[in-house]
């Protein structure tokens, strides 16, 4: 199944409140996250990396941080630590190439974890103000997600 079919399959799971697809605000929201969080190569600087947009968050995390690495079978305990009447942003990239799309979701812990679940790939959760940043890694040899964090905030993950 292509994750466009998923994320239909998912909208009819869940209400708009829970699980929303932001079509007409995803380019803005996409650069207020990477604008906190992401280290944008500077044009000036590195004439090789002109393309580079919304690419590579993975290795680009500003004051990237490991929180914890677990077994892929927890990441929904994980996630059940997110309050779950708040909403956040779950970002989803195709791959690290040149040619990434980066797929943005308002979600709530639920959606998001079933989100997770069905995508099977490494994923950011941003909370909605923009304190904090988390970069859930998935090693899938080890069967492992490695949770990364940015920004000022406390993430729901640490301690």
């Amino acid at each position: 199944m292509f994750l466009e079919e998923k994320i239909d399959y998912l909208k009819r799971q869940f209400s708009p409140t829970d699980f929303r697809v932001p079509f007409t605000d995803a380019t803005r929201i996409l650069k207020m996250i990477e604008s906190k969080f992401i280290k944008v190569k500077d044009v000036q600087e590195d004439l090789n990396k002109l393309s580079q947009r919304f690419v590579h968050w993975s290795s680009n995390i500003k004051n990237k941080a490991e929180v914890i690495s677990l077994p892929s079978a927890d990441c929904s305990n994980w996630l059940d630590k997110l309050d779950p009447h708040a909403n956040y942003w779950m970002v989803i990239t195709t791959d690290e190439s040149a040619s990434t799309k980066h797929w943005v979701y308002d979600c709530k812990p639920n959606a998001l974890a079933a989100l997770a679940s069905t995508t099977q790939t490494s994923f950011f959760v941003i909370d909605k103000k923009y304190r904090w940043f988390s970069f859930f890694a998935l090693d899938k040899l080890s069967h492992t997600f490695t949770i990364y964090k940015s920004g000022s905030g406390t993430t729901p993950f640490e301690g």
